[in-house]
């Protein structure tokens, strides 16, 4: 089972597996396309991979994005972030990586790169 997770920053795959774990299977740096060839790539990560269920940040530019995946994935759902759904994502993060159910390629520069940059911020 796998989920698409889209920002027009950079895209990631993570799937479910029976032993709980999120294992990042794939992730493809987006930002500088147009929206055609983001959800072009988006769909072919479909075709490769048994998705289940996608879901773009329709916060911003996002937005275009997901009403081109919607035509190929029906079920693709929108995420508006705002200071609360950014919060519940933390959390949930927080408690993913902290009791080791995250897993990606050591060698993955661009996911390293991005913990990295998290930053704590006050957002109103």
């Amino acid at each position: 089972m796998v989920w698409e997770s889209i920002t027009t920053e950079r895209g990631g795959i993570l799937p479910l597996g029976p032993d709980d774990k999120f294992r990042l299977l794939e992730s493809l740096n987006l930002s500088g396309n147009d929206f055609e060839t983001m959800a072009s790539e988006i769909k072919e990560l479909t075709l490769k991979y048994h998705v289940v269920h996608i879901g773009v940040d329709t916060t911003g530019m996002g937005l275009g994005v997901f009403e081109l995946i919607q035509k190929f994935f029906p079920l693709a759902m929108p995420i508006h972030y705002n200071p609360h759904n950014k919060n519940k994502m933390v959390i949930k993060a927080l408690n993913v990586i902290g009791k080791k159910r995250f897993e990606y390629d050591e060698d993955s520069v661009m996911i390293a790169s991005s913990f990295i940059n998290i930053r704590k911020k006050v957002v109103y």
